[in-house]
């Protein structure tokens, strides 16, 4: 796996690889002497694990470098991928399967561009990731976590949302957890979720956000009717729209196109589709994540009447993907995830006027 890692990154002449090393121990040590801005971190290693070296290194280094988590497709090692980005990883990505042209590889391309990616941002993740390690360490993990429910947050001009569809990328996990974690179960709306990630990583972020937030959190499936207070997770790999069904009916459609998209699942894709279906009862969301994926579907969205919010640069770990959409003037306001969070929780409708089996408001 280290010849794999080493060939993908050694085919970019725009990065240099300083290192490696054989278990965490030694990954430390390593780190120490040669100062790299951007690791990439195995969840199984002999002597010290992937969890415990972050772990360490989150608390010996004031400004550490950006770590990149590689697990492989399990659910034992994707939930472990899902812990580490709570202790203050940037991002995850799913081991290569060979190492035989593994460079020409889409995972490949896709590896390239997050460490390009983490590298450009290193200052930020640094503060970030601490800042990150420092809450997971105080917290008490065996419960469930709330922030204080803030009377604040944020009301856009929608005040009905039929929808709600969320983009998110690299550091976007920990973002949704605390933006979900204030909506309430018996909101009116379905929440639809786009969150760059491999397969199986969907499934266990799926489950996650389930078990730390009050709306039910499902991965998504085709078919699946659109209910009021349910979050539905695309699935890594593949594209997630909405469909209309007739008499006012939606439904969620798996897709494999456009196959030659780089993040998939694709926010464009989302948003294009929900833009479709409900117009101006969209409520969009843009959350931290590099690149401009989601820009053009914000395009959309925004001209069929809908509006859309974006994460706020001090909080994003990659101001990437929120400033697309904030310079193209797109975004009604922006916030940090708890600000958004509450700020979907003022949209709840009365329960009379609420959407019942998969019908679209």
């Amino acid at each position: 796996m280290r010849r794999a890692l080493s060939t993908i990154i050694e085919s970019d002449a725009s990065l240099e690889l300083v290192g490696t090393a054989f278990n965490g121990r030694n990954g430390l040590e390593k780190i120490e002497k040669l100062k790299p801005d951007v690791v990439t971190l195995d969840i199984e290693m002999p002597v010290l694990n992937g969890i415990g070296a972050l772990k360490e290194l989150m608390a010996s280094h004031d400004h550490p470098p950006a770590v990149l988590m590689c697990s492989s497709l399990t659910t034992a090692g994707s939930d472990m991928a899902l812990e580490a980005l709570q202790h203050g990883a940037a991002d995850i990505i799913a081991k290569p399967t060979t190492a035989a042209g593994v460079h020409q590889s889409p995972d490949a391309k896709l590896m390239l561009a997050k460490i390009l990616g983490l590298a450009a941002n290193r200052g930020r993740l640094s503060r970030l990731a601490r800042a990150r390690a420092s809450r997971t360490d105080a917290a008490n993990t065996g419960a469930k976590q709330r922030t204080e429910r803030s009377s604040r947050g944020i009301m856009p001009r929608l005040v009905t949302p039929s929808c709600v569809v969320i983009g998110s990328s690299t550091g976007g996990p920990p973002a949704l957890e605390s933006m979900l974690a204030h909506v309430p179960a018996e909101c009116g709306f379905p929440i639809i979720i786009a969150q760059h990630m491999p397969p199986m990583f969907t499934q266990s972020l799926a489950s996650r956000l389930d078990a730390q937030c009050d709306i039910k959190v499902v991965h998504a499936e085709t078919g699946m009717p659109l209910l009021p207070g349910t979050a539905y997770d695309a699935q890594g790999g593949r594209h997630l729209r909405v469909a209309r069904v007739g008499a006012g009916r939606t439904r969620l459609e798996v897709v494999a196109e456009p196959a030659e998209a780089l993040y998939k699942p694709s926010v464009n894709v989302l948003f294009e589709s929900a833009a479709k279906v409900f117009g101006g009862g969209t409520l969009g969301v843009m959350l931290t994540g590099m690149g401009d994926d989601g820009l053009e579907g914000a395009r959309a969205l925004v001209a069929a009447g809908g509006t859309l919010l974006g994460q706020n640069e001090d909080s994003s770990v990659v101001y990437g993907m929120p400033r697309a959409v904030h310079e193209a003037k797109l975004v009604e306001r922006q916030s940090a995830p708890i600000g958004l969070g509450t700020g979907i929780a003022q949209l709840r409708r009365p329960s009379a006027n609420r959407t019942e089996s998969g019908s679209a408001a």
